[in-house]
């Protein structure tokens, strides 16, 4: 029974863990610095503060919870390696992870819901059109970094044929 629940815990918390920070989720994933951001829609002073205020609380929680997250995923550990683990004390444990990640998720659809109240609809399309010019620099760069490479793997399997 216990084993059941100890691979059920692991499952779960594998599960919360990778959904958080899941690639695709929302459709918006602010990872654009606020320097980007306010060259990209031409923001406002009062935008900028109130989105560099909004970046700073939201960090400071995020930097809160991750904390905690660790502590509590050290405790299981701990308990888990225990001969006879306390089943009551490992099922709290999971509950309160569970509420951490619901509180991590919460945190950052309350930062993206923020920054679609402080800007207009014209200035999220300029973010998004800016984002979507990113991704595809990056990905040009990715290309040319690989041609690159395999011009140089192949003038070093030509050296060879000497």
């Amino acid at each position: 029974m216990l084993k059941k629940i100890s691979i059920a815990s692991l499952g779960i918390i594998l599960l919360l863990s990778t959904g958080v920070s899941g690639r695709d989720w929302g459709a918006m994933k602010h990872k654009m610095k606020l320097a980007e951001m306010a060259r990209a829609a031409d923001l406002s002073i009062e935008q900028k503060a109130g989105l560099s205020d909004l970046f700073y609380e939201t960090k400071k929680e995020k930097i809160r919870l991750k904390a905690e997250i660790k502590v509590m995923r050290l405790e299981f550990a701990r308990l888990m390696q225990d001969t006879s683990p306390d089943e009551n004390r490992i099922s709290s444990l999971i509950e309160e992870l569970a509420d951490l990640h619901k509180q991590r998720m919460k945190v950052q659809v309350k930062k993206i819901l923020g920054i679609k109240a402080l800007l207009t609809a014209e200035q999220l399309q300029k973010l998004e059109d800016a984002k979507i010019r990113k991704r595809w620099r990056k990905r040009e760069r990715r290309e040319e970094r690989r041609e690159r490479a395999e011009r140089r793997d192949d003038r070093e399997d030509h050296s060879f044929d000497d």
